[in-house]
């Protein structure tokens, strides 16, 4: 634990505002898990659960606090008093400052101490402020240097239009490192295996993946099975499960905190029906809470009502099949955390070249950040 402080320089300027140092992250990893990257954008919360009240959140090992500040805007600080770590969200919010529940020390939206008790001045010190963003359905934070947070950098991308989507949100918790839960997205071979009694067949499941361009920070592939079953997206629509479609899928991690999984069902040329083209949509936004744990928040999106509503559909998804995951990668993170086998101990295929990638472009990204970063 470090317990020095150092000058905040909010929008370029220095000011005598001392706040502590970033956390450092010196442990050693497994080769399947990723580092903790700062210099990145992370879904802390759903935009419709933050209010008024002063809401506890743990991301990136950091503990924050998040509210909306009178005119409605969101605020994320240091969850930390600096005077004795007390805890800001079991404090109160007054106005537009939080008052720490310990000593009644009051923080304004910036961060700054703005009073304490048996002081006529201000104290000149505060807790660290993050830079947040409502973009989409969620509050957006950037972990690195205030001053280098860009929000067109945000990996949210508005919907496709021309689409009349129908759209749910939901979270999940995954009791594992976040490079466990985007190499789960980008290898949906195991869709066939561990969720096919719920969802799809083996069938296609060794159709080859073709690569697409996600940016230097990304991986991306698309894939395309031609006679097909539509499956449990065509019995949602109120199809046959066997009827024969073309389908289309595409798979994008963007950096460390958002995939995008897409997928369409055609029906072959000279057939038609009111139900296709179908599309299936899904955002995940993966935030770390630890190096173990991880936020996953995702945006459930479709072309059409599905049977049930989309309530249904979100419960079924979140909860059955999201819970397999769960599940999976908790014992596959249990086992690479306790493994002490020397040597090679995982073999790969040609597949799993996406994930690979992911591993390497994480490593690089860390290795770009400075030291005190962590």
């Amino acid at each position: 634990m470090n317990d020095t402080a150092q000058d905040l320089k909010p929008h370029g300027k220095r000011n005598t505002l001392r706040i502590a140092e970033r956390s450092i992250d010196d442990r050693p990893l497994a080769d399947a898990h990723a580092p903790l990257i700062r210099n990145a954008w992370y879904v802390v919360a759903e935009s419709a659960d933050i209010g008024r009240a002063l809401t506890p959140v743990t991301a990136l090992e950091e503990p924050l606090v998040v509210y909306r500040d009178t005119a409605g805007d969101v605020v994320v600080l240091d969850d930390r008093c600096p005077h004795r770590r007390y805890p800001l969200s079991r404090g109160a919010l007054v106005d537009d400052t939080i008052q720490c529940g310990y000593h009644g020390f009051k923080y304004d939206g910036t961060g700054a101490c703005v009073w304490a008790p048996t002081l006529k001045n201000k104290p000149g010190f505060g807790v660290r402020k993050y830079p947040s963003v409502e973009k989409g359905p969620w509050v957006w934070a950037y972990f690195g240097d205030p001053e280098e947070a860009d929000e067109t950098t945000i990996p949210y991308f508005e919907k496709e239009e021309g689409i009349e989507w129908r759209s749910r949100q939901g979270y999940k918790f995954n009791p594992c490192n976040y490079m466990l839960l985007i190499e789960n997205f980008l290898d949906l071979t195991h869709f066939y295996f561990l969720h096919g009694k719920h969802v799809l067949t083996t069938e296609d499941a060794d159709v080859p993946l073709k690569s697409l361009d996600a940016g230097e920070n990304g991986v991306g592939w698309i894939k395309k099975v031609g006679g097909g079953k539509t499956g449990l997206f065509g019995k949602l629509a109120g199809r046959d499960h066997d009827e024969i479609v073309d389908l289309e899928g595409t798979a994008v991690q963007i950096g460390p905190s958002m995939h995008i999984g897409k997928e369409i069902r055609r029906l072959p040329d000279g057939k038609h029906d009111d139900a296709y083209p179908i599309y299936v949509l899904m955002n995940h936004a993966i935030t770390p809470k630890t190096l173990h744990e991880t936020h996953q928040f995702t945006e459930f999106c479709l072309s059409f009502d599905p049977i049930g509503g989309m309530d249904k559909f979100r419960d079924f998804s979140r909860d059955v099949v999201f819970e397999e995951d769960v599940e999976a990668l908790g014992l596959i993170n249990d086992y690479i955390v306790q493994d002490r086998r020397p040597g090679e101990v995982e073999f790969g295929i040609p597949g799993d070249r996406f994930g690979i990638r992911m591993r390497q472009i994480l490593r690089k990204l860390k290795d770009k950040e400075s030291p005190q970063d962590g």
